[in-house]
C-alpha cells in the first residue's frame, strides 16, 4: 500500500475487502470486508526525514545515541531526538512573558527539522 504524498498527519481508516464484485460463491457473503483506524503520523515522519535523505543524497545520519550513523531512521528515532529539549519562560506576575529560553539544539536536530521541513523557529532558533 503507497500513502498518497499529499496526505497529512492523522488518523485514518484502512479498509479491506476480499471478492468485491461476488465472482466467488460463498456460504456467507458478509465476512469479506475488515477495516481498522491507522494513526499515519509515524508513517508520514519517517518518510518526509527518509525522503528528505534521498533528495539531499545523505545515506545516514547520526541518529543513535553514540552517534553511530542510521539509514532508515525510525519515527522513534526521530521523535527521541527532542526529548530532552526544554523550553523553559520567564514570566511577570501578571502572566505576561518576559523571555523564554531553549536548550540548545544538537546538530543531528537540526538536520532533522531541515529533512522534515520544520521552520527552527519552533525550537528558539
Amino acid at each position: 500500500m503507497t500513502i498518497p504524498s499529499s496526505t497529512t498527519p492523522g488518523s485514518y481508516w484502512i479498509g479491506m475487502m476480499a471478492d468485491r464484485t461476488s465472482a466467488v460463491l460463498e456460504l456467507n457473503e458478509g465476512n469479506n470486508t475488515v477495516s481498522t483506524a491507522i494513526n499515519a503520523t509515524r508513517a508520514l515522519i519517517e518518510r518526509e526525514a527518509r525522503l528528505g535523505m534521498k533528495k539531499r543524497d545523505i545515506e545516514s545520519i547520526p541518529l543513535y545515541p553514540e552517534g553511530r550513523s542510521c539509514k532508515a531512521p525510525t519515527a522513534d528515532g526521530i521523535l527521541s531526538s527532542f526529548l530532552a529539549l526544554r523550553r523553559t519562560r520567564l514570566i511577570k506576575p501578571g502572566g505576561a512573558i518576559v523571555k523564554t529560553f531553549h536548550d540548545p539544539l544538537r546538530p543531528v536536530g537540526a538536520q532533522l527539522l531541515k529533512l522534515l521541513g520544520v521552520d527552527r523557529q519552533a525550537f528558539g532558533r
